[in-house]
């Protein structure tokens, strides 16, 4: 995860079915990057829903009805803490 902020991508869909485990070699790939974004830095903000319902940040979707911006790259973090 550091590694795809460190290159301004935000994945935004981390959950646990998306990291991969090369065993023999000992290297953890995350896969799925449909609807990843560039995210030049923490400051970023993208708008309205995106990822599987149970494993997104609180901050991501709607408030009464209208879209809420987020940090994609914060989103990502917590999501990774949800996948440990």
């Amino acid at each position: 995860v550091r590694f795809m902020h460190q290159h301004n991508i935000a994945h935004l869909e981390l959950k646990p079915d998306n990291p991969v485990v090369n065993v023999p070699r000992s290297h953890l790939y995350v896969i799925d990057f449909g609807i990843s974004c560039f995210a030049s830095s923490r400051e970023s903000v993208v708008s309205g829903y995106r990822g599987t319902r149970t494993w997104v940040a609180p901050e991501v979707g709607t408030r009464d009805g209208f879209p809420q911006t987020f940090s994609p790259i914060a989103a990502d973090l917590w999501a990774t803490g949800n996948i440990i």
